[in-house]
C-alpha cells in the first residue's frame, strides 16, 4: 500500500515523461503488477484527455488589454483614505491613561510566559515573569 501511494504521486509525472531512469522504470514495473493502479492511470489519462480537448476562452484578443485598463481606471477613481493604525492611536492615546498602556503589555507576557512554558523551560518563564513584567505592572 505505500508503495501504491509512492507510485500514484509520480503517475502525472510518468505520463508526461518527466521521470528519468530508475523511478521511471519503478513505476512502469508496479503498473505491470498493480490492477488499482493501472485503472488509477487510466483515469488520469482520460481526464487529461478531456481536459485538453476542452476550447480556450472565447474572449477576443482585445478584451484582456481593454479590462485592465477599465479596471485601473476603477481603482484610480476610489478615494484615498489615509492610512491610520489602530496600534498607534492606542499608543498615542495611552500617554494620558498609563494603564491603557499595561494592555499590550500583558499580552506580550502572557505570550512569552506561555512559548517559555511549552518550550519546557517553566523555572524560566517565573524568573521572567517575577524578576521584568511583575515589577512593571505593580509599580
Amino acid at each position: 500500500m505505500p508503495l501504491c501511494w509512492s507510485i500514484r504521486r509520480a503517475l502525472d509525472a510518468y505520463a508526461h515523461g518527466q521521470l528519468e531512469g530508475l523511478r521511471a522504470q519503478q513505476v512502469a514495473r508496479h503498473l505491470r503488477a498493480c490492477s488499482a493502479c493501472q485503472s488509477e492511470f487510466r483515469r488520469q489519462q482520460r481526464l487529461t484527455f478531456l481536459l485538453r480537448s476542452l476550447h480556450g476562452p472565447s474572449r477576443s484578443p482585445e478584451y484582456w488589454p481593454r479590462a485592465l485598463l477599465q479596471l485601473r481606471k476603477q481603482l484610480n477613481q476610489r478615494p484615498r483614505y489615509p492610512l491610520r493604525s489602530i496600534l498607534l492611536g492606542y499608543l498615542r492615546d495611552s500617554a494620558a491613561n498609563p494603564a491603557q498602556a499595561l494592555l499590550p503589555l500583558t499580552f506580550i507576557g502572557i505570550a512569552l510566559f506561555t512559548t517559555l512554558t511549552f518550550l519546557g523551560l517553566q523555572g524560566e518563564a517565573m524568573l521572567f515573569f517575577t524578576s521584568y513584567l511583575l515589577p512593571i505592572v505593580l509599580e
